[in-house]
């Protein structure tokens, strides 16, 4: 590939990874009320939509890390789209801790985390 076709696939990258964390939620948000006919039609919906969420929320961060370890290796900026990407998946883990431990408080917050770190052990054990 050429030099500027490396930028263009880069650019277009980047934008993609920025915005599709944020268009994710209205789009499963979308899913779970069309499913959400009954209530287990909902509570089914709700249980296929989380896990893609942490998916999309986990890997896009990662891949804007990566795109962002090439640009600075090129020696060019990094842009503004990318940095607000970065903003908000930092922020969304943040948002979602301060809500728990509003909610549940400070020891309840403990033992959830403690139960994903233990099921995140336990699915890397298998």
């Amino acid at each position: 590939m050429k030099h500027q076709n490396i930028e263009q696939w880069n650019h277009q990258w980047g934008k993609t990874l920025v915005w599709v964390g944020p268009l994710s939620w209205p789009v499963l948000g979308i899913y779970v009320l069309i499913r959400n006919q009954v209530m287990w039609g909902g509570l089914a919906a709700l249980s296929i939509t989380m896990p893609i969420s942490l998916v999309i929320h986990t890997i896009a961060p990662l891949a804007l890390i990566i795109l962002i370890f090439y640009r600075r290796h090129r020696r060019q900026p990094i842009g503004k789209t990318i940095r607000w990407g970065l903003a908000y998946y930092v922020s969304i883990p943040l948002i979602i801790f301060a809500l728990s431990i509003k909610l549940q408080g400070f020891s309840g917050t403990l033992a959830w985390v403690e139960m994903i770190i233990r099921e995140i052990k336990f699915q890397l054990n298998r």
